[in-house]
């Protein structure tokens, strides 16, 4: 992908180290349904205007059954079947 995809997929690049301009930084929360919130972090590399590595903190474990948000979650209507 090239930079301005990146960029519509993901929005903006919270971070774009002036010296490090092949290098934008994402940052997000993610919060179960329990109201517990984590924070992620995502680093993709750019070399000639296109993806060369990406660097992401694993995505969290699911610790509620009827999270939605999970993947393999249900809603809690659902889960209660």
């Amino acid at each position: 992908m090239t930079r301005e995809q990146v960029r519509l997929v993901l929005g903006s690049p919270l971070l774009q180290p002036l010296f490090r301009a092949d290098r934008w930084d994402y940052v997000f929360a993610y919060r179960f349904a329990s109201g517990r919130t984590e924070v992620r972090r995502v680093a993709i590399h750019f070399k000639d205007d296109l993806i060369a590595t990406i660097k992401a903190d694993p995505l969290p474990d699911g610790d509620e059954a009827n999270d939605p948000m999970l993947p393999g979650g249900r809603p809690a209507a659902a889960a209660r079947r």
